[in-house]
């Protein structure tokens, strides 16, 4: 029996990543992007534990585990989840977030009415700074996994996040899709 209410192979977890990412998109809010960086950092388990990915990919992923925007998701998303990282945990690369909200903080006509939206920025350990829409820009269009049964012109089935340096854009079908220079050869 399954207790994942639907979800059944990376490529499910994907599109879910796509429509939390369309979530804190259109609203930047704690909700949202506690949504984003849990679904982010998890697919990784959903990629190592799924059979019909290929073995390759499985010891690609490893590679993961040391891009700095995954490392982010892994620390939102275990702080979130267990109110704080454990003050003996090794490896976490965020030193801190900070929330603002009101009227006027978030960008303009996003938010209720009044209320406008949520401002969230990442702090990271070295001091670099981003907001959380950043963090969804550097984490998404950037992955590069080929999941069985994906089909690139679609922009479904990739996955990596950890050859962003090597990423081209490109427009297809209407949304964007990142190439890896590697990929094209």
């Amino acid at each position: 029996m399954s207790l994942t209410y639907g979800m059944k192979t990376p490529r499910d977890m994907l599109a879910k990543l796509q429509r939390e990412r369309a979530r804190l998109d259109n609203e930047v809010s704690g909700d949202n992007l506690f949504n984003f960086v849990v679904t982010a950092y998890h697919i990784i388990d959903w990629i190592k534990n799924d059979p019909s990915v290929p073995t390759p990919v499985k010891t690609d992923v490893q590679s993961m585990y040391s891009n700095t925007y995954v490392a982010v998701c892994r620390d939102l998303a275990n702080a979130s989840k267990h109110f704080a990282l454990d003050k003996n945990y090794k490896g976490s690369v965020t030193a801190k977030t900070s929330a603002t909200g009101g009227y006027g903080v978030g960008r303009y006509g996003k938010g209720g009415y009044g209320i406008g939206e949520q401002s969230i920025v990442v702090v990271l350990t070295d001091g670099q700074r981003f907001d959380a829409l950043e963090l969804a820009q550097k984490v998404l269009p950037n992955k590069r996994l080929k999941l069985a049964g994906g089909d690139r012109s679609k922009g479904t089935g990739v996955f990596a996040p950890w050859r962003a340096r090597t990423a081209v854009l490109h427009p297809c079908a209407g949304r964007q899709v990142a190439r890896s220079l590697s990929a094209i050869r």
